[in-house]
């Protein structure tokens, strides 16, 4: 996922029926290289969060954040 110019990778856990991907809130706190020592903000989590809920509705694999 693309910020602006910075990256970051969210982990989670797919599953085929539903196909849903899971993904772990939790698990992107920084950003990718040569960003990783800036960290993600709340407001800034929460934007991306928004942003793929909302793009992923009509997508055949629907991202549900835990």
């Amino acid at each position: 996922m693309y910020y602006g110019n910075k990256k970051a990778i969210i982990q989670g856990e797919a599953t085929f029926e539903p196909l849903i991907f899971y993904a772990w809130s939790v698990s992107f706190t920084h950003w990718e290289s040569p960003y990783e020592n800036i960290p993600i903000t709340e407001d800034e989590k929460k934007e991306i969060i928004d942003y793929i809920v909302l793009h992923s509705q009509n997508q055949k694999v629907k991202v549900v954040f835990e």
